[in-house]
């Protein structure tokens, strides 16, 4: 079986996971499609670099919200897009959200 990468997907924590077969930490995106090859049930698995809790949409407070988008947009690589549609924003607020924190962080200044 061929595993597709399909990047900016992700499962809601409220989202049925009666589908989960493992966990497995400290596991490389390469062993994960090592152990998904041997187990013919796992159809697709994910790969996070950090750990990231995905709540059901609209149970954010705003700053919980906003450092949400931050992790998912500059540490996890998610597009602004994926992110809006995710928690149901239009892609301006994205971006509003990530703007305001990157002109506010020393560490992203030149």
């Amino acid at each position: 079986m061929a595993f597709t990468k399909a990047p900016n997907v992700a499962q809601y924590q409220g989202a049925n996971w009666s589908n989960l077969k493992k966990r497995v930490p400290n596991c490389t995106p390469a062993g994960a499609q090592r152990i998904a090859m041997r187990d013919p049930s796992i159809t697709f698995f994910f790969y996070c670099r950090d750990p990231i809790n995905l709540r059901a949409k609209g149970s954010f407070n705003r700053g919980e919200r906003n450092r949400a988008i931050v992790k998912a947009a500059l540490r996890h690589g998610y597009s602004q897009a994926a992110i809006a549609t995710h928690l149901g924003l239009h892609h301006s607020s994205v971006s509003k959200v990530i703007k305001q924190k990157v002109s506010h962080d020393s560490r992203f200044k030149t």
